[in-house]
């Protein structure tokens, strides 16, 4: 048998056996003119594109769907999936941008440039003017065409087998007065058998198409270990002022660029609570591992539960994943954004790689700043009549909030925060003296609510003990809330508070924008943390379209993932526990008596005399709750 030459078998031999991301390392190049990092390509610093690669040569594979953040190189996997089927799989490609412009540069500009810095690429052009054209690629067998989302000429034409889609969510609605763009180009991969479907873009909002064809597929995320205490965990932007999982930096820094100066923001994990570096990220990717939302990850860092179908596969990376961005450098973007609807929209979007809710009548800390009244934290003014109570439970500590109400449903914030444990949470409710301003008098402590939520048969125990009453949000609930007996495992029965949240939400929304003078009006005491601020303003009330049927609804939601509130939730709480005892209608002024609502510690009291008013059961409550 004759041995064949080099040059023969470089040319002429079948292609190597190889995945995605282990030809990309071997064979291509990236000019200067089109990467930071130039040289030959390595997916060592974005180890998180390994598995997104290989699945695009897996058979069971049809969809893969990328809703990433920025510089997290998801046009780059674009790239190479187009240049792997140019070299090592001929089949015709086609790759759609946002406009005809988009595509043409994506061609010109980066991939042709990068076919002729890649010598195992380079060796397929043969000098032809037909092979490299602003619209199409014609090499080894195949064509690549790029088209815009905006020309449905370039849609609707040849059959293809490999369709990639960039930057979905920029496509107009319609291509030209054809119908939608995607839809035109999926129509020409129906022949093939073995097609692949390849989207990505960062998010929009909850309607748009990234978003939806993530939550199509399998869901997936990816999880990294902490460097010391190795649990596996998602990165989120967190909890910055409460101590929670998430970027912190120094107390007081409001300044972007002295953040950026001085490198002095850390991830804090949510186990351990210690400080993560910049220097610790590259190695927490390199052991990360994508996980579908059905599954879930051991402490080993394998994969457990059952594996979904690997039809549609979907991943969702937000920035704080970026090899090229710090943690200084996201914090400071996000200093830059939070007091503007429209870059903290960008920076949800594109940074956090998460949809952007159409807010209803925001609420600002400006708007919660105005309720300050005159009177300290820790003391009651003497219009007051009750306190009631609101506790949020979380896995590792509770949060409170402590509210007095007098004629009319007006209030004042007496105390808010956030207590360790059981006995710290009973100190602060049952063992503490909050005095009228100006007297040795105190008022009681009528009702005290806890979520349930969380460590429930915890909750059920203290809740028996000191007969507060657990409650529980359920955001369909027909009426504004419920009491209904549970039993427990151990034949005891509890009555447990269930509660529309939407309703009460809105209602503590309201009372918050209530002027003074007026029923309702809401107040806050001098020398709050700052953390309530944050926790009152984290949730905000949206816009949701249905795409399905088309009906538009309104929600809470808390627009910077990670975010705590914590304390909102606990005022809502409180809000329930105050019109269970129903403090709207039970104290009102004397017949002929008026009075201006002026600072609290002015107030003069009522010559009505004070009752003091013993804790009402459950079952004495006014039935027009039950019909709301």
């Amino acid at each position: 048998m004759p041995v064949l030459g080099p040059v023969w078998e470089r040319e002429y031999s079948p292609p190597q056996e190889l995945s995605v991301d282990e030809w990309a390392e071997q064979t291509v190049v990236l000019p200067r003119a089109v990467a930071s990092e130039p040289g030959p390509i390595s997916l060592h610093r974005t180890p998180y594109l390994r598995e997104i690669l290989r699945a695009i040569t897996d058979p069971d594979v049809e969809e893969i769907t990328m809703k990433f953040g920025t510089q997290e190189a998801k046009t780059t996997a674009l790239i190479l999936a187009i240049l792997y089927h140019v070299d090592q799989d001929p089949w015709p490609c086609l790759y759609v941008g946002p406009r005809e412009d988009d595509a043409v540069s994506i061609n010109a500009d980066r991939i042709q440039k990068i076919i002729f810095e890649s010598p195992g690429l380079r060796r397929h052009l043969t000098g032809s003017a037909y092979e490299l054209t602003r619209e199409a690629i014609k090499l080894n067998g195949t064509t690549v065409n790029f088209a815009g989302a905006n020309s449905p000429a370039g849609l609707a034409s040849k059959a293809i087998c490999v369709l990639v889609l960039d930057e979905t969510d920029k496509y107009p609605a319609f291509a030209g007065k054809e119908a939608d763009p995607i839809a035109l180009a999926r129509e020409r991969t129906r022949t093939f058998f073995s097609r692949k479907i390849i989207k990505a873009s960062t998010p929009t909002t909850p309607r748009g198409y990234i978003h939806q064809e993530y939550l199509a597929g399998d869901r997936r995320q990816y999880w990294v270990p902490c460097p010391h205490c190795g649990t596996y965990q998602l990165l989120v932007m967190g909890g910055w002022e409460t101590g929670g999982p998430g970027i912190h930096w120094p107390p007081g820094t409001t300044d972007p660029e002295v953040l950026i100066d001085n490198g002095s923001a850390w991830y804090e994990c949510g186990t351990c609570h210690q400080k993560i570096g910049d220097h610790d990220k590259p190695g927490m990717l390199r052991r990360g591992r994508w996980v579908p939302e059905a599954q879930h990850i051991l402490p080993d860092g394998s994969v457990g539960g059952p594996a979904p179908s690997r039809r549609r596969l979907s991943y969702h990376l937000s920035a704080l994943y970026s090899p090229w961005l710090t943690w200084s450098r996201i914090a400071a973007e996000f200093l830059r954004s939070k007091d503007s609807l429209a870059l903290l929209m960008n920076f949800r979007n594109s940074w956090q790689a998460e949809v952007w809710e159409d807010m209803v009548t925001p609420v600002t800390a400006a708007h919660v700043r105005a309720r300050v009244a005159d009177y300290q934290v820790g003391t009651i003014p003497r219009a007051a009549r009750v306190l009631t109570a609101g506790v949020d439970v979380q896995l590792d500590c509770m949060w409170y909030a402590i509210r007095a109400w007098g004629a009319y449903g007006e209030s004042w914030l007496v105390r808010a925060g956030r207590v360790e444990d059981w006995t710290a949470l009973s100190l602060v409710l049952f063992n503490s003296k909050y005095l009228l301003v100006g007297t040795e008098e105190t008022i009681p402590l009528e009702r005290v609510l806890i979520d349930s939520g969380y460590r429930t048969d915890e909750v059920y125990d203290y809740c028996s003990r000191t007969h507060c009453y657990p409650c529980k949000g359920e955001a369909r609930h027909e009426r504004a809330f419920t009491v209904s007996d549970i039993t427990r495992a151990n034949g005891s029965k509890i009555p447990l508070v269930l509660i529309n949240v939407g309703y009460f939400k809105d209602k503590v929304r309201r009372l918050m924008g209530t002027p003074d003078g007026e029923p309702g009006a809401w107040h806050l005491p001098q020398g709050l943390d700052e953390e309530y601020f944050s926790h009152m303003t984290s949730e905000q009330k949206v816009r949701v379209h249905n795409k399905r049927t088309g009906q538009v609804a309104y929600e809470w939601k808390v627009l910077v993932s990670g975010a705590p509130n914590h304390i909102w939730d606990s005022e809502v709480y409180g809000l329930v526990a105050a019109e269970s005892v129903d403090v709207e209608h039970r104290f009102i002024l004397p017949a002929g008596e008026t009075r201006a609502i002026l600072p609290p510690a002015t107030i003069q009291q009522s010559a009505a005399p004070r009752k003091v008013f013993q804790r009402p059961r459950f079952k004495k409550f006014r039935s027009r709750y039950f019909s709301r």
